[in-house]
């Protein structure tokens, strides 16, 4: 799952991807990866949920999708108890 935001509270779920490269959507979640396809394969069927799909992103930029998911409130309260990183120059 990809997040953004500027507090934890306001985190929002990336659900909408495209671009090149080995990526895709396995078990509701974007993936990257790097290899050889004949080895790819495999492992990510062996991975895949029973009626999960598997897709991988087009070399034509289409666009895949996620379902939207909340962040848990257990986690939110985690990441705000992290301390502030400083500013950046």
């Amino acid at each position: 799952r990809l997040w953004v935001g500027t507090t934890p509270k306001d985190l929002a779920n990336v659900t909408e991807a495209r671009g090149g490269g080995k990526w895709g959507v396995l078990n509701g979640c974007f993936y990257m990866a790097e290899g050889d396809d004949a080895a790819l394969t495999p492992v990510f069927e062996a991975a895949r949920k029973p009626g999960s799909p598997f897709e991988q992103g087009k070399a034509d930029r289409s666009t895949l999708t996620v379902p939207a998911r909340r962040v848990p409130a257990r986690t939110i309260r985690e990441l705000e108890r992290l301390p502030k990183a400083p500013d950046v120059p």
